[in-house]
């Protein structure tokens, strides 16, 4: 029993410090891959990452056009429902994508197979 509650001990400073973590990359403004990446279908805002692991936001015309993927600044905004949000563009509500969505895009993903 004694060696139970050491592992349970050690279980909750281990989680305790993951979270602590997790804030302080939330606040470095990397993406710490607790969601999907979020893109409005109205105005066409999306999210990325950037190699470095820093999260970005642009509209996705900008991939269209081959230009260079500047931060535009704008992020997304959560509401009291975690999988809701709100786009910080043009207001639209922006919902997580589900597993489903997440494998019909894949689908057409060519990975030089």
């Amino acid at each position: 029993m004694k060696n139970e509650n050491k592992i349970h001990n050690d279980i909750c400073k281990l989680a305790t410090e993951l979270i602590r973590i997790q804030k302080q990359g939330d606040e470095m403004g990397l993406f710490t891959d607790t969601r999907e990446l979020l893109k409005c279908q109205h105005c066409k805002l999306m999210e990325d990452i950037t190699i470095e692991g820093k999260l970005i936001t642009y509209n996705e015309t900008i991939i269209l056009e081959n230009e260079t993927q500047e931060d535009s600044g704008l992020r997304f905004v959560g509401t009291d429902n975690p999988s809701i949000f709100l786009c910080p563009k043009c207001g639209n509500c922006v919902e997580l994508p589900g597993i489903a969505e997440i494998e019909a895009e894949l689908e057409g993903v060519d990975y030089g197979e």
